[in-house]
Formats: structure tokens, sequence, C-alpha cells
């Protein structure tokens, strides 16, 4: 998984779509805790324009110390900042770690 998430940030950064925008989050040393990538996205049934949480990975050392919360709040206030509504995420029904986190932030 490690791998597929390397590969996966790799490819995203060679090749943003207009609108993405990248953000890290780092410790006082520089040491990188976590990334957001976010980007517009319209809704193609009812032509909304939303945000959407493209990923969010926190590094070993910045579990358990408000990183992805803190990340999160950067997409929602980017989402607002852009004047969307809405800001929307996917995530894998087995993730379950990473369900339980975005209901603890519901959504």
């Amino acid at each position: 998984m490690a791998e597929a998430q390397l590969r996966l940030a790799k490819e995203s950064v060679d090749s943003l779509s207009p609108g993405t925008e990248i953000f890290v989050a780092e410790d006082e040393t520089g040491e990188l805790l976590g990334i957001l990538e976010v980007q517009p996205h319209k809704d193609k049934l009812n032509d909304v324009e939303q945000g959407y949480t493209v990923a969010i990975t926190v590094s070993p050392q910045g579990e358990g110390k408000g990183v992805g919360k803190g990340l999160m709040t950067k997409a929602e206030e980017w989402s607002r900042q852009k004047g969307y509504r809405q800001l929307i995420l996917n995530v894998f029904s087995n993730n379950h770690r990473a369900v339980n986190f975005y209901k603890q932030l519901n959504y």
C-alpha cells in the first residue's frame, strides 16, 4: 500500500489538474508530517461546482498529532475561499481507519 500511495502521489504532482493546490504540514524542523491535495470539481449530475479532496496523507511521525485534522481544516478553508458550498472526498469503505477519521469530522 505504501508503494502504491507513493506512486500515486508522484503521478499526481507530475500532472496537476488546473486549479489543483497542494498543502504541506511540517514540524518546526521542516520534517514532512502530511500532504493535502485539493482541486475544483463539477458534479456532473447537478452541475454544481465543489471542492474535492484528492488525497490526504499523514506520515508516521505526524500520526496522533492532529495533522490530518489540520489538513482537513485547511481543505475546508480552501473550499470556502473558492466559494464552494461543498467539499467532497472518496474513501474505500474497507479503510476503517480513514472512514472513522472522516466520521469524526462529520463527513
